[in-house]
């Protein structure tokens, strides 16, 4: 089964045996029989781009999820109150200049199902309020090791020309 999905995966022939390989720019590795890619990223945009169904299924599930308002909550005594007036139901509602949030939802979950991760931009006023929010390509961002800490900053832009 899992030769099966390999080549699936991987859109080209098994070599003899078990194991299915291919190549990616980062190279291959292998995992439980199978060779994959190092970089698995360009393989899952390429699963969505590439497969029919599983474009249909992934768009099926981000129009469906997009439709679910997100409503903030707030606790008051003891019970919790959606808050219209929010500081985040405001920027929720009016994520940026250039989308809706039915738009930003639909992208951030896209982004989950096709990645495995989703990752926000977010831009702060001059009081250092959130003012916008922008979703970000995963397959563009590149986690950076820091010196006290695991992940140290993200890199984010095609490969060679990243932006911190």
């Amino acid at each position: 089964m899992r030769e099966r999905v390999g080549r699936w995966i991987a859109g080209q022939k098994s070599l003899p045996g078990r194991f299915v390989e291919y190549e990616t720019s980062a190279g291959t590795c292998s995992w439980g029989g199978l060779q994959i890619p190092a970089d698995p990223y360009s393989d899952y945009g390429r699963l969505f781009r590439v497969h029919v169904w599983t474009y249909v299924c992934i768009r099926t599930l981000t129009m469906a999820t997009a439709t679910i308002p997100i409503m903030v909550q707030t606790k008051r005594k003891d019970a919790w109150e959606d808050d219209p007036n929010s500081p985040l139901q405001r920027i929720l509602d009016d994520v940026n200049p250039e989308m809706t949030s039915f738009g930003f939802q639909e992208a951030t979950m896209g982004y989950l199902k096709a990645f495995g991760n989703a990752f926000w931009y977010m831009i702060r006023d001059r009081g250092g309020r959130p003012a916008e929010l922008w979703p970000m390509r995963p397959d563009m961002v590149k986690a950076k090791p820091g010196t006290d800490r695991m992940i140290g900053s993200y890199e984010y832009g095609p490969e060679g020309s990243a932006t911190t």
